[in-house]
């Protein structure tokens, strides 16, 4: 039996990753883009190649966000590359996070890896967007098939979730 249909979760999550790799960075600091869409439930909007996910919803409550990256150059010498978390244009306290990266004679000689793992309040209209740094105006990249970004609803027992701190089921989901 095969599904005609690719499955979904039932909490608002959504998985996005580039397929293609090779964005560039500089120390002006560009965002992240994704081309491919794995995940995405109707809580949330993104069109591939954009930079933000927007939280379609109203549904307010804490998300897990995972990022993570792969980062080469080839310039000479180590490039130090960090990567930080924005929310409605804003970057997040907390969210920064450092690698670095190395080239020689025009080819990547050391891969630099990057994630962030933070729990985040969101509320309907809330945008997020990754943007990456470098301390040199050389051009890093990022490596093929390693940039991506995952937002989770997280399921919290007896706060906000009903008056009375009950659990609740709805369609055999812990909401």
């Amino acid at each position: 039996m095969t599904l005609n249909r690719k499955p979904k979760p039932s909490i608002p999550s959504i998985l996005l990753y580039d397929n293609t790799g090779l964005q560039s960075f500089t120390n002006a600091g560009e965002f992240h883009t994704w081309d491919t869409e794995q995940i995405k439930t109707s809580h949330f909007w993104y069109k591939i190649d954009g930079t933000k996910v927007i939280l379609e919803n109203n549904q307010q409550n804490m998300y897990e966000v995972t990022f993570e990256c792969s980062y080469l150059t080839y310039v000479t010498g180590v490039i130090i590359v960090y990567s930080e978390l924005y929310k409605n244009g804003v970057a997040v306290n907390g969210s920064r996070t450092y690698t670095s990266c190395s080239g020689a004679s025009q080819s990547p000689t050391g891969i630099g890896n990057i994630s962030i793992h933070y729990l985040l309040y969101l509320k309907g209209g809330d945008t997020i967007k990754m943007k990456t740094t470098t301390d040199n105006a050389g051009i890093t990249y990022s490596y093929p098939d390693t940039s991506r970004l995952m937002i989770n609803f997280m399921p919290i027992r007896g706060w906000d979730n009903s008056k009375a701190g009950r659990i609740e089921f709805k369609g055999s989901v812990l909401r």
